[in-house]
């Protein structure tokens, strides 16, 4: 009946190690423990009503003392017909949540992963505040107000896109206050966005390489330009027509999704650069920041 797997968690008895599981789970999707049941899923044995009772107050307690932000709304617990302690964490909304005496740091943070817990890192924990405040790079106010957008203009006047300051205030660029935001930031000529290119020979010796930097979207022509440049064409004799064939390592779509995608799903509150680098049997391309997600 009882088993672990990546949403149910068994204890044999209510141990100070609960807690990191709560936190987890909480942090986590939500998941169920049951107290009072062994790895192998066979019950432990039961407990006296007294110490039932001690047990139901003790978590009550963690509940409200434990724990911060208050997981009140996410957790209930009872004693099924098993006589086991059930505690059922629902995903929270404020994460991250951590274990009070340790604080908002990896030795207080705890997530699910798998079957099992593990310490937050410290990005994840940024990570878990931005997210729960709907905290937006692009949307903040740049440090930076003395921008000048030459390049994103010009672009815009060949495309025939009006530039005016209404429209840099409904395209995000100026916020409700008439200050620039890091979404200007990153589209200005003082863009502090850095890509980088390096092509390696067998020895990791550079052949080349490159950088860019300024408006990011100057920078992403000039990488689709030098990504297409350093595509090495292979060539083919057809067997049958003795015709010479060319065909590039890898298709240019790809690698032109690849870049897109590079620039379009960093986060950019991380100080890092975007890489693409050629080996001589693979390529690589990097940014800053983990898997994309939507925020709800």
């Amino acid at each position: 009946m009882y088993q672990e797997s990546s949403n149910s968690e068994l204890k044999a008895t209510l141990i100070e190690e609960v807690k990191q599981e709560i936190v987890a789970f909480l942090n986590s999707d939500g998941g169920t423990i049951y107290i009072g049941v062994n790895d192998d899923g066979s019950l432990a044995p039961k407990l006296s009503e007294k110490a039932k009772d001690e047990e139901d107050l003790k978590v009550s307690n963690w509940i409200q003392e434990a724990f911060f932000p208050s997981p009140a709304h996410y957790i209930k617990h009872f004693f099924n017909e098993d006589g086991v302690l059930v505690i059922v964490i629902e995903k929270g909304a404020q994460k991250p949540y951590f274990i009070r005496d340790k604080g908002p740091k990896p030795s207080g943070v705890w997530k699910r992963e798998g079957r099992s817990k593990r310490k937050a890192t410290e990005q994840e924990i940024l990570d878990m505040i931005l997210e729960s405040r709907k905290y937006s790079f692009e949307k903040d106010i740049s440090e930076n107000q003395e921008l000048t957008f030459h390049y994103l203009f010009e672009r815009l006047e060949n495309l025939k896109i009006p530039h005016e300051k209404r429209n840099q205030v409904s395209l995000g660029l100026i916020s409700n206050n008439d200050r620039y935001t890091n979404l200007a930031l990153i589209l200005s000529d003082q863009s502090p966005i850095v890509v980088k290119f390096a092509k390696y020979d067998a020895q990791m010796n550079f052949l080349a390489k490159a950088e860019y930097k300024g408006s990011i979207l100057k920078s992403l022509e000039n990488v689709l330009d030098r990504v297409k440049s350093f595509d090495d064409v292979v060539a083919t004799i057809d067997n049958r027509s003795l015709r010479r064939i060319e065909r590039e390592s890898y298709p240019f779509i790809a690698l032109r999704e690849g870049v897109l995608n590079a620039f379009a799903h960093a986060d950019y509150l991380i100080r890092s650069n975007i890489k693409i680098e050629f080996f001589p049997d693979r390529l690589k391309i990097t940014n800053p920041g983990g898997v994309f997600s939507m925020l709800p």
